[in-house]
Formats: structure tokens, sequence, C-alpha cells
């Protein structure tokens, strides 16, 4: 996104060569679509839902229910017929629900390109539709306007927007038209625009467009969507496939069992009779059952620990991950950190000792660190703000008015962020940024409470106190500053000839199963690569904790990046676990080296930065509770703490899920066949009679043994299957008994058991 919001709404009236009162001209619009592009969002065609409900239908073992169905009525089995039109109604109904959260996405964007306007043309106010809009239109918002495009915000009353489909942010967002020094930031705080598809809750607002269609943020995410239309409806894997073969298997032994019965009694109608009630009981729904509920229970399983996956399609494509691409922030450590060390006046100060925090050098640095991280938008400001309000160092701040005159934002060229304030009757600059950074800017050092020259001998000492917190895994900032006896402006080179007054250390804790996490990725064949804010020293000790081999040459820093040999870099890339200080174009092109040498690699995406990255990767991850609404459907999963060790947790899963699916697919393949054979049997032998009852074994006794395939390590659920088996065994005696049925039901039945449970034993050995 281009920093509309880091101007004044002056500055991007002029830039866009447009008067708020006149609005522009009609003659201008066509050009600026030409320039600019049209204020449309590109979606895939919507197929209806009939025309995918055909699709699905027209599977061999859909139709053959349905032609169960028809044989239920016409042979007067309504139990079976019931049985078989609710399996029917069941796979309908999931089909809608799934198709609805593939094509529902589609109507909410497509939404957008058909919205009614108020814009200022040349004077006059007009209504038109969104996708007539132009980059520099003089747009009206009110309460429930859907907003069009990407807005700056030049005017508003009480205005507050519901951003929840760009930000994911449930609470209404309060805006206003001031200009927002600091960037790259979240745009849950960018507070003077207003982005394309937010809806305005309450109050009014005039602000003029600055970005439309796929250069909106909604649209940079579109143009990331892999919706595919032509089979992403569910439960389209190798599941409908052997499913599907079933069909073959029950078709190929029905056929074979009705020749042999037409040979033997020459009579086509009854063998007619036998085939359709074969057939009617021969297909295993149970089958499809026992997945739904494997797939059901085990997806709200992963929901209660915060894990969300959007389709039972990404389960078959973790198998074929190859590496995971992470932020140490919150994959490997906590997202909070802490201050665990300042160090002013050559020493190391207590953090508890408010009386220590009065002393003048230790008293510029705290007001320096307060007022330089009072945007309080990284986990470093958190850290440092969270500190000093905790502690009741706060009652220790100077004094005197500290008006803010303007911030000069974090540059990651220059690694340094600074607030400008006005102090009694002078200004001051406070500075806070990397260590390196702050040492090149300054010329001065602050001792007992006096600006004195700073030599080499505290340039060693300022460097030495930096590696020794960093070898300990601390995150070193320096501190700042510079007197002004005049009003500074932005333009001048404010972060130049300043005076060092010391270092706080802040400290992020690695998560408890951190070690143990990188572990199995080893072990796996999984390869970790970190990223993270850390200096080099830091990374060093992080590998260290982490136990992962090797020292400073698997660690690589963005500014080696830069300067690098670009076939060098390209040649070592595998070498490499964690990457220092890198930004998104540093990541680009390490996923993309990656992704053509054949590696898969899965990326935990955390704000809207990454989205470029998504298309490097073979399975994107939704991570944080703050993560935008957006984001969280277009990736695969979405992960809301502690997101390596619960993306470990669903790998485990579906390698649990995929061992016993095949497991499973043998036993039906096997079972199938029997089954057929034994009901054609069956309803010969014994002339149909008690066909439901039959039909209930068949289907309660090979579906508990598939449960038990993907459960059976699992000891209540094996007590509980045999206490079934037990009572079913027990109920068909008990029907023989008072029914005086025929005992070779007994004996029939019991060599069907006894053929399930062969082939189980036999499968899971």
């Amino acid at each position: 996104m281009d920093k509309w919001y880091n101007r004044a709404w002056l500055h991007v009236l002029e830039e866009l060569q447009v008067n708020q009162e006149k609005g522009l001209d009609e003659s201008e619009i066509d050009s600026r679509k030409n320039e600019f592009g049209n204020n449309i969002i590109f979606v895939e065609t919507k197929e209806s839902v009939l025309k995918v409900l055909l699709r699905q239908i027209i599977n061999p073992f859909v139709i053959y229910i349905l032609i169960s169905i028809i044989f239920s009525f016409y042979l007067k089995s309504y139990f079976l017929a019931i049985i078989n039109i609710i399996f029917i109604f069941g796979f309908v109904t999931i089909f809608y629900m799934d198709y609805k959260k593939t094509y529902g996405f589609i109507d909410e964007l497509d939404v957008l390109n058909n919205i009614n306007v108020k814009v200022m043309r040349n004077y006059t106010t007009r209504i038109v539709k969104s996708s007539e809009l132009a980059v520099g239109d003089i747009v009206q918002l009110s309460r429930d306007s859907i907003v069009p495009a990407d807005i700056r915000i030049l005017e508003c009353k009480r205005l507050k927007v519901d951003e929840y489909l760009v930000t994911g942010e449930r609470e209404p967002s309060s805006k206003y038209s001031t200009k927002i020094e600091e960037k790259d930031i979240p745009l849950s705080i960018v507070s003077n625009m207003a982005f394309m598809g937010s809806r305005v809750i309450s109050g009014e607002a005039v602000g003029v467009v600055v970005e439309v269609g796929e250069k909106t943020q909604i649209g940079k995410i579109i143009s990331f969507v892999r919706v595919n239309n032509s089979g992403e409806e569910v439960l389209k894997n190798t599941i409908i496939k052997y499913l599907n073969k079933v069909v073959v298997y029950i078709l190929i032994s029905l056929i074979a069992g009705s020749g042999l019965h037409y040979l033997y009694y020459r009579d086509l109608n009854l063998t007619n009779d036998v085939f359709m009630n074969s057939f009617m009981v021969s297909y295993p729904i149970w089958a499809f059952v026992v997945l739904f509920f494997v797939a059901y229970y085990e997806l709200k399983s992963l929901q209660k620990k915060g894990i969300h996956i959007n389709s039972l399609e990404t389960l078959s494509k973790i198998s074929h991950i190859h590496g995971i691409f992470m932020n140490k922030l919150g994959a490997l450590s906590k997202e909070e950190c802490e201050v665990r060390r300042i160090y002013a006046d050559g020493n190391y100060i207590n953090l508890y000792d408010v009386e220590a925090f009065k002393e003048i050098s230790a008293s510029r640095l705290i007001n320096i660190a307060y007022l330089a991280s009072a945007s309080n938008i990284n986990s470093i400001d958190k850290a440092i703000n969270h500190f000093i309000e905790q502690n009741g160092i706060i009652d220790t701040l100077e004094e005197e008015p500290r008006l803010k005159i303007f911030d000069i934002p974090y540059d990651n060229s220059k690694r340094l962020k600074t607030s400008v304030n006005k102090v009694d009757s002078f200004y001051r600059a406070h500075v806070i940024g990397d260590v390196d950074a702050i040492l090149d800017s300054c010329i001065h050092i602050m001792k007992d409470g006096f600006e004195v020259e700073l030599t080499r001998e505290e340039i060693d000492d300022i460097k030495n106190a930096h590696i020794e917190m960093s070898n300990i895994g601390l995150r070193v900032v320096a501190l700042a500053y510079r007197n002004f006896s005049y009003e500074p402006s932005p333009k001048e080179n404010i972060e130049s000839n300043l005076v060092l007054v010391g270092l706080i250390a802040i400290k992020n804790e690695m998560n408890i199963n951190a070690k143990e996490d990188i572990g199995y990725c080893k072990d796996t064949g999984i390869l970790p690569i970190i990223f993270t804010d850390d200096d080099k020293l830091s990374c060093l000790y992080g590998l260290k904790t982490l136990e992962i081999k090797g020292g400073l040459d698997k660690i690589q820093s963005g500014i080696e990046i830069d300067y690098t040999n670009h076939e060098e870099f390209i040649r070592n890339i595998h070498k490499y676990r964690m990457f220092s200080r890198i930004n998104s174009y540093h990541k680009y092109i390490i996923l993309k080296q990656l992704k053509e040498r054949g590696t898969n690699m899965m990326i935990f995406l955390d704000n809207m930065t990454h989205i470029p990255l998504m298309s490097l990767s073979c399975l994107e991850v939704g991570v944080g509770k703050n993560l935008t609404n957006m984001i969280k459907k277009l990736c695969h999963i979405y992960i809301e703490d502690d997101y390596l060790h619960n993306m470990l947790l669903v790998i485990k899963r579906c390698k649990f899920i995929d061992k016993g699916k095949g497991y499973m697919e043998k036993f039906l393949l096997s079972i199938t066949p029997l089954t057929t054979l034994m009901a054609f049997a069956y309803i010969v032998y014994f002339n149909g009679e008690n066909l439901v009852l039959a039909y209930a074994v068949y289907s309660i006794i090979p579906a508990i043994l598939a449960l038990k395939m993907f459960y059976g390590g699992i000891k209540i659920f094996n007590i509980w299957s045999y206490v079934i088996l037990m009572f079913i065994f027990i109920g068909i005696i008990a029907l023989i008994y008072f029914t005086n049925m025929d005992l070779s039901f007994l004996i029939f039945f019991i060599v069907y058991i006894a053929i399930n449970m062969h082939l189980y034993r036999t499968i899971i050995k």
C-alpha cells in the first residue's frame, strides 16, 4: 500500500491534482481509469448450485444409492429406502454447506462492484456505481454506506467503520483525518483511511479515492485467491475415488452371483429379485458415515485448540510439506516481551530500584524510552511501556511538559525511530534504535548527568555490554537524544549528532515446547526456517537453545543478503536456518529460491505484507488473533496462538488420519466383495427374511472395526467397541431364542463377524 496515511490530506489532494470542493471533471474520468485502473474486483465466475450438484451426483456411488432407493420402493423395503434417503439428504446438505463456503466468498466480493456511491463531480453531487469511480474522486460516506474503494479521509464527524472483512477486527474503528507518522503499521490502526468493503456504522465523512480495484487492500488479497471452481466441492479427494471403486467390486460380485444363480435355478424373475435385494444391502454406506465422523471429530477437536482448517483438502496437502517458513515471534517464542536489563553510566541498573531511576542519566533514558515508544506498535514498545507503568517508574519521569511536535517512524534502512517533543523552552529529539545505528549517529554520551565526548573506550564498553546481553538471548536497543534551541523540521537530519544515554535489553521467552517442536521437525524431515528481528548474536543463542547444530554459518542477516553475491547466496541457501532482520523482499527471494529447488514450503502469515509470499508456498497458515478476516479465509489453516506447536499437532493428526484411512481402504476393498456374496447367499438361503437385521449386522460390524483402525489406540474406545460387539452377539442370540428363528442365522452371522475380525487383524498388522 502506498503510504497515503503518512501524508497530510492537503498533500494527498495536491498529489492527486483534485479540488475537494469541485471534485473531478467528467472529462478526466477515462484518462484516470487508464492511468490508475478500473475500480472492479475481478472474481471467478460463479457456477450455479444445480450444475455443481449435478457434477457431484454423477458419481458411481451416488448413482448406486439412488438406484437402491428405487429398488427399495419397488420391493416395498421401506426401511432400507429411508436409510438411503437419509444418506442422500446428508450428502446434499454437506455439499450445499461446502458450496456456500466456496461461492459465498465470491458473492461477498461481487457486491462491491455494484455499490451506489455519492460522489462530487464538477461541483455537483451525483450517484454513481462503484465500478465508475476513479482515483481522485471525492466521495461522501454516511451511516450504512459500504466503502467503495480505498479512501483517504479528508474530513469526518464521529465516524465509526466496521472493518471486519478487511482487518478481522470485530469492534468498529473510529476514524479521523489527521496524518499518521508511523510507517508499516497494521491496517487495524490506520485511522485516517477507510478500506474497500468496510461498512460505516455511524457518523459521516468526505474522502478522496486513492486506490481502486486490484490495487485496494482487498483487491491485493483477492489477486492471490485460488478459488478452484472445477472441483473444490465437497470431498473431492481420494475418498471419493475409492468409494467409487467399491461400486465396481460390488457389481462384479453381484453379476457373478446372479449368473451362477440363474444357471442353477433357470428362473429370471427369481434371479432379478435376488439381485435387487442384494443390490440394496451391499453398498457400505457405513464407510461414508465413518469417514464423515472421523473428519468432523478431528476438525472439531482442533477448533477447540484454536486451530481452524478451511477445507478437508488441506489435510491431503500437509503430507507434501518439506519445510516451514516462520517468524520466531509467536511460532517459537511468546509474543509478549519484557525488559530484562537496563545499562547506563557504565553499569546495569537494578530494575526494581525506583530510586535508581531518579538519577539524571537513568531518568533521561526512561524518558526517551517512554516518548519514543509511545505509539505502542511493536513488541518492544509494549514491553517498555509495560515496564515503566507496572514498576512505578512512571512517577520518576521528567515533569516538564512534553508536547509532541512530530514523529519520524521506524525506517528499516536507518533502523531508528524518533519522537520530537517540546520540553520547557527548547525542543528534544528522543531516539531509539539498533545499537550500531545509534552509535554511528552519536558524538557524545551522557555520563553522570553530563554530556561528554564519545570516546573509543566508551564505544567499546557499549559494544561489550551489547555483546554480553545478546549472548544470553536478549534483544538490545540503544537510546539517545538531541536538543534544539529552535523547532526543528522533519526535513532536517535530526537523527545525527546525538547524545548516547544507554541500552535497554528485551527478553522474548521461548515457548515451553519450542525445542521439542524443532526436534520433531528434524526427526520427520521438515526443514524449519526462522526469521527474526534479533541481531546475529541473539540468533546464535536461539540456535543453541533450540539445539539446531551450527554456528554463525547457519545465520544470514538482511544486510549480508544485500551485499552477498547472488550466485553464492543461492548456492548456500539450503544451509541457513535463521535469518536476522530481513525485509519483505528478502523473504520473497528466499522462498523463491527454495521453490525453484523443489522445496514445498509452508508459510505462517501474520500480516498483509506477507500476501505476495502466498504464490511461493505450498500451504499457507494464517496466525495471530489480530489477523485480518480476509487472510483467514484465504489461508488453508488459521491458528490463534503457539503457531508451530499447534501446526505440528495438525501434522501429527494428519499422519494419524492417513494411517487409519489407508487401513480402512484396504479393509473396505477386501470386505466389500465378501459382504456382497454373503448378502447374496443370505437372501438365497433364507429367502430374504429379516433382511433389515442382516443389513444392520453388515453395517455395524465393519463400521466398528473401521473406527478401531483410527482410534484403536484409545483404551476407552476399545472397551466400548467390544461392549457393542458383545451386545450385538447377545441380541442376535436373544432374537433367535424368542422368535424361534433358525439357528443357522446365528452361525451365518458368527461366520461374518469372524471373517471381519480376521481381515481387521491381518490389515493392522
